[in-house]
């Protein structure tokens, strides 16, 4: 395996080597306003940051996202006994649902960089995103505007519904499918896009699919009963598994209530 492994995505290439960003290390070092606590866990460390670039044309400001990771690693059946850290899963997991037809971040650069550095051991990786934010709003923020029409507001969790199942008909469910990780365009409700996809898992059942939706299911609180129903029934449209709508809600159901009985003991 090579020391270090570099990936600028060409439709930024230009726009990066104009800036001198066009290396790992010269990424790694930018200064990035960190926007979440960094997470300590897996014996190492790992953090998110926001920087923003002028487009020389255009004179806007442009905003990324830079995941940074040092030891922050996962293991795969390729991988059993040293792992890959956990942003060039995400990388993988992207690659693999953009074959898919399922949108997801745009991916400006990915790179790691293996036992170099300063401290020797270390196995660094960073992965760098077009930020959404400018385009697209989450679908809490989605949900919560006062312009969104009752049409809109349908097409688009049909929409949802319908994304979902062509995820799981990759072979991955999400493992972290919150209202947060959703993204709607501002324009176009049918454009979503997904975020935060490091842990994807492989559906290995037909339960697979249902613990993603229970998870949105659970945390989509301002959704009425028929918003669910829509949302599974657009589901099923592209699922991989041959479902019935009442035995699709019976099992979400099921698997809300098991988990309530869990969290209250």
């Amino acid at each position: 395996m090579k020391r270090q492994f570099f990936h600028l995505n060409a439709k930024y290439a230009e726009f990066f080597k104009a800036r001198g960003l066009d290396n790992f290390e010269a990424l790694w070092d930018v200064d990035a306003e960190i926007v979440d606590a960094p997470n300590l866990g897996r014996n190492g460390h790992s953090d998110v940051g926001v920087f923003s670039l002028k487009d020389p044309q255009t004179h806007i400001e442009r905003s990324f996202y830079l995941k940074r990771q040092e030891n922050y690693n996962c293991r795969t059946p390729r991988h059993p006994l040293r792992g890959i850290p956990l942003a060039m899963r995400e990388w993988l997991n992207i690659r693999h649902l953009q074959k898919g037809g399922v949108l997801t971040m745009d991916i400006s650069c990915v790179g790691r960089d293996r036992f170099g550095g300063e401290q020797g051991r270390s196995d660094r990786a960073l992965l760098v995103t077009r930020a959404l934010d400018e385009d697209y709003e989450s679908m809490e923020q989605w949900l919560d505007r006062a312009s969104l029409s009752p049409s809109d507001r349908l097409d688009g969790i049909r929409a949802l519904g319908r994304l979902v199942g062509r995820m799981h008909s990759t072979g991955l469910r999400h493992g972290c499918l919150y209202p947060k990780h959703i993204f709607f365009s501002r324009t176009d409700c049918q454009d979503i896009r997904f975020i935060d996809l490091e842990k994807c898992k492989k559906i290995v059942s037909k339960s697979g699919g249902v613990k993603d939706l229970t998870a949105l299911v659970r945390r989509a609180v301002d959704l009425i009963s028929d918003d669910w129903r829509q949302l599974l029934e657009a589901y099923i449209e592209t699922s991989p598994i041959r479902w019935d709508l009442p035995i699709l809600e019976k099992a979400v159901i099921d698997r809300i209530e098991a988990k309530k009985l869990i969290e209250h003991g």
